[in-house]
């Protein structure tokens, strides 16, 4: 059992694709092999493929029943990126297969596990407000440039500018 990403950083709202691989290199069929992957808070189910049997939350289970000695499959599975991970840790997300019969010199769960990092990217909004004119008389137009940009890596959403006009 294995389970490997391409992505190695990722930000808040991106895709993740695993590829989950199980393989049977023993001599006699795996029996009621079932593949469990209980995702991590930060990350949430989009899709995969095959299908899982059974999404609970974020507990998906693959039922695979018997896998004959000497094959293999493998399920692509994609994630999300929650939008308010910090990313003051990794993404530990571990995968584990299960069959009722597993050779008598090894336990009847195999462990994969795969870590990401998750980068947050902040936004740097940067305003300023200048007038054309020094010095104005009653009843004379005054006209202000606001400029605003952002300087940070992510983006600045829900942006509203407010300016309040003295009397």
């Amino acid at each position: 059992l294995s389970k490997t990403s391409l992505s190695e950083e990722v930000r808040p709202g991106d895709s993740v694709v695993y590829e989950l691989s199980y393989s049977n290199t023993g001599e006699g069929p795996a029996l009621d092999l079932e593949l469990e992957d209980v995702l991590p808070s930060l990350l949430r189910y989009v899709s995969a493929d095959p299908s899982p049997s059974v999404v609970d939350d974020q507990r998906l289970v693959w039922s695979i029943g018997e896998l004959a000695a000497g094959t293999s499959g493998v399920i692509s599975l994609t994630t999300e990126v929650v939008e308010d991970a910090t990313g003051d840790e990794p993404i530990a997300n571990q995968v584990l297969a299960r069959m009722s019969n597993p050779p008598s010199d090894s336990e009847p769960t195999v462990i994969a596990e795969e870590s990401i990092l998750v980068v947050v990217s902040y936004p740097n909004v940067v305003l300023s407000k200048t007038s054309l004119s020094e010095e104005v008389r009653p009843g004379d137009s005054v006209v202000y440039e606001l400029s605003y940009s952002n300087t940070g890596e992510g983006p600045a959403l829900d942006l509203e500018l407010e300016d309040v006009l003295p009397s």
